[in-house]
């Protein structure tokens, strides 16, 4: 029998990946990640995936550098400082990020795919609690990443925006 199969979950959990997309929901996801990295002795990660054109560009036009700055290059700068930004602002409160990664492509393969090729061995996502006609049009990709994930996925629910005031 193998030493994994005799460990204990504190045990085999040693690399969090938190994926993030800037909101107050991937903020809380990424408390609560700290929470159980710091429980359980293991080293944080967080990525943002951003989402590339998935139409295809003619010839003439994708070969076109002012094309190539606007959809590629203005936005991947643009993720690089706010990743930057949000990595420092959780320094600032006391979470330690390892690694900050970019990815590029489709945001839930690109979660799963980084999850793997990291061996990561607990993943974190914010769920943004959309629902009905909203899910249907938008898609969720929690549930996506819960689906194909190649190992647990803790999913966080923002916190109420707004506290309720008791009589």
């Amino acid at each position: 029998m193998s030493d994994s199969a005799n460990a204990t979950p504190h045990e085999s959990i040693r690399s969090v990946l938190v994926a993030i997309d800037f909101s107050a929901c991937s903020r809380a996801a990424l408390s609560a990640a700290a929470e159980w990295a710091g429980r359980l002795g293991a080293c944080l990660d967080v990525v943002h995936v951003c989402s590339v054109p998935s139409f295809p560009l003619p010839p003439a036009i994708a070969g076109d550098q002012q094309v190539y700055e606007v959809l590629i290059e203005r936005p991947r700068k643009q993720a690089e400082a706010i990743l930057a930004s949000f990595v420092e602002s959780a320094s600032n409160s006391g979470i330690y990020v390892r690694k900050a990664l970019l990815e590029f492509g489709s945001v839930p393969h690109g979660i799963c795919e980084l999850a793997e090729r990291g061996g990561y061995d607990l993943l974190v996502v914010g769920t943004h609690g959309h629902s009905g006609f909203s899910r249907a049009v938008l898609g969720s990709v929690a549930e996506k990443v819960v689906r194909t994930a190649p190992c647990p996925v803790l999913t966080v629910h923002e916190p109420a925006a707004h506290p309720t005031l008791a009589a």
